[in-house]
């Protein structure tokens, strides 16, 4: 996780959330706001991360209709979590680049 927490990770995870503009999750919060969250928060974020403490908030559940009928379950995350998740993705995506492009 140490690896996640760099600079570059998040950085990058902030810019692709707020570029994508995603649907709000089920504690209302807009991208627009997750930069100031992250100003104010980031230190105890941070220590619950590495602590192993930190507990990802409850998704809100939509449908979607598909083209041939019936619907598709999908889960929207808040925008933190999302924010998590692609700093995660950017970290592992380097790991994976590193071990397989060589």
């Amino acid at each position: 996780m140490a690896a996640v927490l760099r600079g570059d990770p998040l950085i990058a995870a902030l810019r692709q959330v707020q570029r994508h503009r995603g649907a709000l999750g089920l504690d209302g919060r807009s991208v627009e706001a997750l930069a100031d969250d992250l100003k104010s928060h980031w230190p105890s974020l941070k220590t619950q991360w590495l602590a192993g403490r930190y507990q990802s908030q409850p998704v809100r559940g939509v449908e979607i209709a598909k083209a041939a009928g019936g619907v598709h379950g999908l889960g929207i995350p808040t925008v933190l979590d999302g924010f998590i998740q692609h700093a995660i993705a950017q970290v592992l995506q380097r790991e994976w680049e590193t071990v397989f492009d060589d």
